[in-house]
């Protein structure tokens, strides 16, 4: 074993024999970081694979050389790691399909509202599926992206909302594959399932209390209460959708939400108006049946409500493109308007300071602040 030299520290670089050699310091098992004093003066990586039993080398970038002394070392380390990252190899008994990659998120984010449904619909019955992980190419994500842009829904050909939201799912899957090294590199879909441009408008439609009353009106009678008690909360449909009866205390009024989009579990204590409709449909259940169920006594789905909603709205005259989460945007419209703290707002909604504002902030104080001009 050669010399061992301490590349952290500069004064000590300025001692590396200048001979053409690269001298190595180890920063992680099987990872180290090299430098070479002299002429061809740069940083450099070697690494070694327990599966192939091999020593593997790079010279890293040389820009690394034109930073101050002082941080090379850093810059160097961080330089290996990520091309220790991108080379690793997937051992053969770990090497698995995009749909078990698919069925490993799911099983991880069961607390995600429709992920099970959506891994199936967009992973595990699409082609994609079937592809071993490690050969997935950028033809592959492609295909897959093309292929569901092409895809005719049944309220017409999806709008790019819709189109993000399933490049989301993939990419997650994708990315969660990548994290837990059970594929090398993104190179198969960083381009190509990359976010589509013109998606992040905010939601503009607004129902007033009149309209969403004539909607409710206008729906089946077994599928009334889920949206009067959707109409005073500012729930995603289907995390109220997936309630238990259990979920609901009639003696605190306090509603558990277990499962919604970003996961975990909040209480919110639903408002004395609004707690009888609650206590109804609770009364007479097993604390494990659905809060708000079907005739049958099933919960209801997104494909059930999705329909309905859409035929009311074209019978009541509700603005083009309505749908469930229609209730919840003006639900949130309201209580912005009504001057509710942005941060209650955020909790009540179950998401973040910064997507309430990105999506009402023109809405925040916004009489106090144009009554200046006025």
């Amino acid at each position: 074993m050669g010399t061992q030299y301490d590349l952290s520290r500069v004064g000590v670089r300025a001692t590396v024999p200048v001979d053409g050699e690269v001298y190595y310091a180890a920063i992680a098992k099987g990872l180290a970081v090299g430098f070479r004093r002299g002429k061809r003066e740069g940083w450099h990586a070697r690494k070694y694979d327990p599966v192939t039993k091999k020593l593997t080398y790079a010279k890293l970038s040389e820009d690394i050389s034109t930073l101050k002394p002082g941080e090379q070392w850093e810059a160097a380390c961080t330089a290996a790691r990520k091309w220790a990252n991108q080379t690793i190899v997937v051992a053969a008994r770990d090497r698995i399909t995009v749909g078990q990659a698919g069925e490993r998120y799911r099983d991880a984010h069961l607390t995600q509202a429709n992920v099970k449904p959506s891994v199936k619909r967009l992973i595990l019955d699409d082609p994609i599926g079937r592809i071993s992980l490690h050969l997935l190419t950028e033809a592959d994500a492609r295909a897959w992206r093309l292929r569901w842009a092409k895809l005719e829904r049944r309220n017409g050909m999806p709008a790019l909302a819709t189109l993000n939201r399933e490049i989301t799912l993939l990419r997650s899957v994708l990315n969660e594959a990548l994290r837990d090294k059970l594929v090398a590199s993104s190179a198969a879909w960083e381009q190509e399932l990359k976010p589509l441009a013109g998606t992040a408008g905010r939601r503009e439609i607004y129902l007033d209390r009149p309209m969403r009353d004539k909607l409710i009106a206008a729906i089946p009678e077994d599928l009334r209460p889920l949206f009067i008690a959707l109409s005073s909360l500012p729930l995603r449909v289907g995390a109220l959708a997936r309630a238990t009866a259990g979920d609901y205390n009639p003696a605190t009024r306090e509603l558990i939400v277990r499962h919604d989009k970003v996961g975990g579990t909040r209480r919110i204590q639903v408002h004395p108006k609004t707690a009888p409709i609650f206590q109804a449909a609770r009364a007479g259940k097993l604390p494990t049946a659905p809060l708000f169920a079907q005739r049958n006594g099933n919960a209801w789905t997104k494909e059930q409500w999705g329909d309905v909603i859409r035929d009311a709205a074209k019978e009541v005259g509700a603005p083009i493109g309505t749908c469930a989460y229609s209730f919840r945007h003006s639900n949130i419209t309201d209580m912005i308007l009504a001057g509710i703290d942005v941060l209650r707002v955020a909790k009540l909604s179950g998401t973040s300071i910064a997507m309430v504002e990105s999506h009402y902030g023109h809405l925040i104080a916004g009489d106090e602040a144009l009554a200046v001009l006025a």
